[in-house]
């Protein structure tokens, strides 16, 4: 397995980024490698942005590969914390 990749959620994850950040998180989950998501300064995140993050937590779940955050910030816990998804997240 290589060392860990990561992926920058940058200061917005909605519906108009998130296309451009699947494809980081496609082609990190193909390395195999453990995969830190920077989110510290993460301010504006909608509901397409936590299922993309979701998605890449579920996918990285099936195939083993670590995860973990980096400083998530205060927007994107109160996000998931909102719409319930903060245990599935790994931000509760």
């Amino acid at each position: 397995m290589a060392n860990q990749i990561e992926i920058d959620c940058g200061g917005v994850l909605d519906i108009s980024a998130v296309s451009q950040w699947c494809e980081q998180a496609h082609t990190a989950l193909h390395t195999g490698a453990a995969i830190r998501l920077k989110a510290d300064e993460l301010q504006r995140v909608d509901a397409a942005g936590l299922q993309a993050i979701l998605c890449l937590f579920l996918s990285a779940s099936k195939r083993d590969i670590t995860l973990q955050w980096e400083r998530p910030s205060l927007a994107l816990q109160q996000a998931a914390k909102i719409t319930g998804l903060n245990e599935h997240l790994m931000l509760a």
